[in-house]
């Protein structure tokens, strides 16, 4: 159903939206806190995505670890704003015309270490991509 609600979303704002998973990955931890990290990384691509660009959601293993990447190629983070960009109430420079409060990657990185993952991000021309790393269960 998350996919679903944000497939729907990303559809309506003229966005393509790529879903690549497996199965079934089994992680650690709370799934209601895994459920709102994920949403949030997910609800940024699609506002910061114009209509015709493309979200692109894969999940995958990597040895012990369930890796999730969110992509898009939307407006992007300017590279003065990647050093704060995980601090709560922050807002990147180029986001001013859209709504929000600031606190969405904070919680995405506040979920991510209390569940021993790590979460990275990289600048692209256009777009982010998000990499969030969490043990997976046996």
């Amino acid at each position: 159903p998350l996919f679903e609600e944000y497939a729907s979303r990303a559809e309506q704002a003229g966005l393509e939206f790529v879903l690549d998973l497996p199965g079934e990955l089994m992680i650690n931890g709370d799934p209601e806190e895994l459920r709102v990290a994920v949403s949030n990384l997910l609800d940024n691509a699609v506002k910061f995505t114009p209509s015709g660009g493309a979200v692109q959601v894969s999940m995958q293993a990597a040895g012990d670890w369930a890796e999730l990447v969110v992509a898009d190629n939307g407006l992007g983070i300017p590279p003065a704003d990647m050093g704060q960009l995980f601090a709560r109430f922050h807002r990147a420079s180029n986001v001013a015309a859209y709504p929000g409060t600031g606190l969405g990657l904070a919680i995405v990185h506040s979920v991510v270490e209390r569940h021993a993952g790590q979460i990275s991000v990289v600048a692209r021309s256009p777009g982010t991509l998000f990499r969030l790393r969490l043990p997976m269960g046996k």
